[in-house]
């Protein structure tokens, strides 16, 4: 099996299948908001990715006890790092998200959350001695940018605005400082531990969060069940 995922074309398509995953978040996204009626409540939604992704962590952590036959663990010298990583990766990236996605429409909030890409072009050229910055990369990163500004700034009720497309771009800038700090402070935990924990103490937090501001469902029906497993299942899926 690692000789397998190991293989340059099963990665891109490992990679080609995940962001099938996580595009298809957007409109699940927006439709469970409409499904459980809380589309203007802040708390609400926060609630919402809680129980989302903890639930997402406890199918992680079960499929890797499962296949393994124990229960993943975190090293004790790595708790607090898993934790910084979890406050950073899962509550901050889904708070601005959750909150940004519902400010503006699924295809814009998708546009913008690329910009992640840029970022870590931007944050690598800092970080890493072989992935500088050159002129081609420059000039690439500023048409990406002016795309993104020219698609989400074109007037009309798609304009850009910072509590829509705004926070959004906050949530991708938290993607990549999670990612560098996984790098930095976790790359010797196992992936599948560090994925499990990391999203159902995220999850629990932002459950915490969202029940503390009052946030709740209005109504509850099978196919806003079967939504919010779906958003759980394909996080547990793609980020493993």
């Amino acid at each position: 099996m690692k000789k397998i995922l190991s293989n340059p074309t099963y990665a891109v398509l490992a990679a080609i299948f995940c962001n099938i995953l996580w595009g298809s978040a957007y409109p699940g996204i927006k439709s469970g908001y409409a499904l459980f009626n809380i589309a203007d409540s802040l708390f609400s939604k926060i609630l919402f990715a809680g129980i989302r992704f903890s639930i997402a962590g406890l199918m992680v952590l079960l499929y890797t006890a499962v296949t393994r036959k124990k229960l993943p663990v975190i090293p004790k010298k790595n708790i607090l790092s898993v934790s910084l990583i979890a406050l950073v990766y899962t509550v901050f990236q889904y708070i601005f998200f959750y909150v940004g996605l519902s400010n503006t429409t699924g295809t814009n909030g998708s546009i913008v959350n690329s910009t992640s890409t840029f970022m870590t072009a931007i944050i690598a050229h800092f970080l890493y001695k072989d992935d500088k910055l050159n002129v081609m990369k420059v000039i690439g990163l500023i048409m990406g940018f002016a795309g993104v500004l020219s698609v989400t700034a074109s007037g009309g009720s798609s304009s850009f605005t910072l509590k829509g497309e705004g926070l959004v771009m906050l949530a991708a800038l938290c993607f990549v400082i999670g990612s560098v700090l996984i790098k930095k402070l976790a790359a010797d935990v196992d992936p599948a531990s560090l994925t499990g924990y990391n999203l159902f103490f995220g999850g629990l937090a932002l459950m915490v969060i969202g029940t503390m501001g009052g946030g709740h469902f209005e109504q509850v029906n099978t196919h806003g069940i079967l939504v919010l497993a779906y958003l759980a299942l394909l996080s547990a899926a793609a980020y493993t």
